[in-house]
């Protein structure tokens, strides 16, 4: 999931530039308002993430039954970048015994 803002922001700017009086106003009384759109956090549920990832990596590796991952090369090969996005998702193991001197 991606977040635009920027990109609505910038759209919000175009057009209000592009109105040369009422552009002033506009501005004026926009300028709070971008502010706290700027201001947001948004987040998303992990679980949502995983679920989603998850639902992709399915549908686009077509994954019908248990054998489709044994038996499938691609299944397998693109396992590999899954496993990434999802400790991207969840977080890296993180071992205890590790000093942030050795990172």
């Amino acid at each position: 999931m991606t977040d635009n803002r920027a990109e609505i922001l910038k759209v919000i700017e175009e057009v209000v530039a592009a109105i040369p009086k009422t552009g002033l106003f506009i501005r004026a009384n926009l300028s709070a308002a971008l502010k706290d759109i700027n201001d947001v956090k948004t987040t998303v549920d992990p679980k949502d993430a995983l679920w989603a990832l998850a639902e992709k990596f399915i549908t686009d590796q077509r994954i019908h039954c248990g054998e489709t991952i044994y038996q499938t090369d691609r299944v397998i090969e693109n396992g590999y970048e899954f496993m990434h996005e999802v400790c991207k998702i969840v977080g890296f193991f993180k071992d205890p015994e590790d000093s942030e001197d050795d990172a």
